[in-house]
């Protein structure tokens, strides 16, 4: 990947994109690093350094991916979150307190304005969230309690954005990222038929598509009809129908979901209190391998561990899952009984002791 600075003489590719950054108010030969995700899932990306000069810098590359993709500019000064596709020039400008509050100028893109609406009407409180969740497993359970009423106002924020904002590439990365599942399927489709046809046969149009084609799990449907055959962190192919315990409590969980280390940290508590009762599975949500492993390590996670594919995998559109940790808990005869999301400290063994018996 090639990355220059204004004071380079160079022609970008015509086959690539241009990003321009204006931004006054940092000093110079401040550093941004660039992330670009244009691989095949969003933990496929590419890293650089882009320098500012007399507050100027531009970035030149040539995409991978035929649609617009994500892309990160981080810095000691705040992060920039923007799209790049070839063929296409954007201006992202401002000044060093415009970083920090998310109100950065953005023009000459299918998605500036978007982007700028979603940053005035959300971004600040989306960025107080991700603040709030890396602190997770060392909160309060007044500041838990907080931290699930801001989740709760910006998800109800986003989606009355997005439903209001059809026919935008930044809607459509995210709802096929984050929030096509936390929203109604007749909705959904809604917003889907009003896409355009390049956004209809994007890769997050494809993603969306195949949600709304498939049957998703809900309480008293049977495992055999939402079977799980997957790998295990030790290679071996996993069969979640010929588990022998009782009951199964199922763990949707990512590497860098803070409440999923907390939950993990329980289940190596209690794993014991219900031995023979209980098999503990965990099901990666992550988007490559190498992060699951990853994770695995990490947690110390002796138990079953199962990948298929990451959050737009099958399983993870089959059974809804868009917020991490998720418990899907299956009893004796193998039918759904219940589904929480989300943790708070002692929660698994209050929710286990009611449910098991």
């Amino acid at each position: 990947m090639t990355i220059l600075t204004l004071c380079d003489v160079c022609m970008a590719q015509d086959n690539g994109f241009t990003t321009r950054f204006e931004i006054s108010g940092l000093p110079d030969s401040t550093r941004f690093e660039v992330r670009i995700h244009d691989g095949a899932n969003f933990s496929d990306c590419r890293f650089d350094t882009l320098y500012l000069v007399n507050g100027n810098a531009e970035l030149h590359d040539v995409s991978k991916a035929k649609d617009p993709v994500r892309a990160y500019v981080f810095s000691d000064y705040g992060n920039i979150s923007f799209f790049v596709q070839n063929g296409q020039t954007e201006l992202v400008a401002g000044d060093k307190e415009d970083i920090e509050k998310e109100t950065l100028r953005f023009e000459g893109a299918p998605w500036s304005q978007d982007i700028m609406a979603y940053n005035r009407e959300i971004g600040t409180l989306t960025h107080e969230l991700q603040e709030k969740s890396s602190n997770f497993g060392s909160m309060s359970d007044e500041e838990r309690r907080e931290y699930r009423e801001l989740y709760e106002k910006v998800a109800s924020l986003e989606k009355e954005f997005y439903l209001n904002h059809p026919n935008s590439w930044h809607t459509l990365a995210e709802m096929e990222s984050y929030y096509m599942m936390e929203i109604p399927k007749d909705d959904l489709r809604k917003l889907y038929d009003q896409l355009l046809s390049e956004q209809r046969n994007s890769v997050y149009g494809q993603t969306i598509k195949r949600y709304l084609d498939v049957r998703t799990i809900e309480k008293g449907d049977s495992l055999k009809d939402f079977n799980i055959v997957a790998k295990d962190q030790n290679g071996d192919q996993f069969n979640l129908m010929e588990v022998k315990e009782p009951y199964i409590l199922l763990d949707f969980s990512q590497l860098y979901c803070g409440p999923c280390k907390a939950a993990v940290k329980e289940m190596h508590e209690i794993k014991e209190k219900y031995a023979d009762k209980v098999a503990f599975i965990n099901f990666s949500s992550d988007d490559s391998e190498e992060e699951w492993q990853e994770m695995v390590k990490r947690d110390k996670i002796t138990w079953p561990s199962l990948y298929d594919g990451g959050s737009k995998g099958t399983v993870c559109l089959k059974y809804n899952v868009n917020s991490y940790p998720s418990f899907f808990l299956f009893g004796p005869d193998r039918t759904l009984i219940d589904i929480t999301i989300g943790y708070s400290k002692g929660m698994l063994d209050k929710y286990l002791s009611h449910f098991v018996k």
